[in-house]
Parts: structure tokens; sequence; C-alpha cells
């Protein structure tokens, strides 16, 4: 990564980055499991700096970011995101801890022409917190308030609110979603009853439904509207 992260690329639209492996000749490929300390000093040969400087000289040209890994060795990356790239449209991260979900509200204040926002969560941190999916159900409002008025589609992979949660979000949304997807528990029919009270409300047309089955109990209600 490090001669990535010395390079410059003046039109980068699209950043993926997955989990970073370690290929070590005695133990095999392994996933990097260190924790990245403020001291430059301490920090191993991990990718996280020369990420970093990638996305800090692409700038206003990067639209398009996806992180498929635990942000717990990339601190405040998303708070990066926000402060150097206003002008990224699609926006796809692992959100799973307090500090993840505070830069992820930073990131809806400042990258107003998001529309297309994908949240994925194998597992969160409640180890000081009182647990899913109430918990989900405090933040969820803030989210609603700060989503911006570009935003079109809003998925939500592996986080569970109550039907409560969904409604207090939708009463502070004022955004016109065309697709909206969460995780529910057991069943979809009282979600689906707060979907329908929301549109009438707002005078919209629900196009459809449809539910996708997950690990457990728990499935994932994908709703479309006009």
């Amino acid at each position: 990564m490090k001669p990535l992260g010395n390079t410059i690329f003046p039109k980068l639209h699209t950043l993926y980055f997955s989990n970073y492996r370690v290929i070590d000749d005695d133990l095999g490929d392994h996933p990097y499991q260190g924790i990245i300390q403020n001291n430059d000093q301490n920090i191993p040969d991990h990718p996280y700096l020369a990420l970093i400087t990638i996305i800090k000289n692409s700038n206003a040209t990067l639209r398009n970011v996806r992180l498929n890994m635990d942000l717990v060795n990339y601190p405040n990356i998303i708070s990066i995101c926000a402060t150097y790239c206003p002008n990224i449209t699609y926006y796809k991260a692992r959100i799973q801890n307090h500090s993840e979900m505070n830069q992820l509200l930073q990131l809806l204040k400042s990258c107003t022409q998001l529309e297309q926002l994908e949240i994925t969560a194998e597992k969160w941190d409640s180890s000081v917190s009182i647990g899913l999916p109430w918990e989900i159900d405090l933040f969820f409002p803030e989210i609603g308030k700060l989503l911006p008025k570009t935003l079109k589609y809003f998925d939500i992979d592996g986080w569970s609110c109550t039907p409560l949660g969904l409604s207090n979000f939708l009463k502070n949304c004022n955004v016109d979603i065309k697709r909206m997807s969460w995780m529910c528990y057991i069943s979809s029919a009282d979600y689906l009853d707060v979907i329908e009270k929301y549109a009438k409300l707002k005078g919209r047309k629900v196009n459809g439904h449809r539910e996708k089955k997950e690990w457990g109990l728990n499935l994932t209600l994908i709703v479309d509207f006009d």
C-alpha cells in the first residue's frame, strides 16, 4: 500500500477497500488484527496511512467509497471521508460502535450530494450500552433528520430496529427515499404497518416489498417507494 499512498490519482472516482491480509511465510495468510496507535512510530506495516492519504489527495473527485472491513484498525476513517470528500454520492461502510456511528452522522452533514448509503454490521459493540435493537432506535431519529435531500437508496444489513424506532426515524425523514431495507426480528407485519402509515401521511405510494431470510429468526425487509 505504501507506493499507492505516495501516488496522486487526480481523477479517482471510486475507492473500494476490503479486508487487509498479511502474508507470512511461517503463519500463512491471515487477517491483520493489530490496533493502530496515534503515534506514527507505533504503526506497523498497515495500509491505514496510505488509505487516508489516498482519500485526502482524491478530495472532491471521489464519488464512490466502499469500505468492506472492520474499522477498529482504521480510526476516524469515516470522519476523514466527511472532511475531505464532500462530493461522495455512494458510501458503504461497517458501523459497529458509538464512535463509528458519530462519524456517520458527521458524514451525513458534510456529504450533501449522497444518493446511496449502505450500512453493514456483522456485530455491534454493546459492552457499554444496553444492546440491540433498542440502542439503534436511539440513533435512528438523528439519522433520519440528517439524511441529505439527494438520498434515494438507504440499505442496512445487520442492524435491527424496533417498529417504534422505524417510526421515529420516518417522522424525522424529509427525504423521498426510493428504496429502504433493514433487518426485522421474527415478523415484518408491524414494520409494514409503520411504512403504510408513513406513506399515507407523506402522500407517497409503496410499490412493493420483499423479504430476505437471514440468520436465526431475523429477516431483511426491502421496501420500494414511488
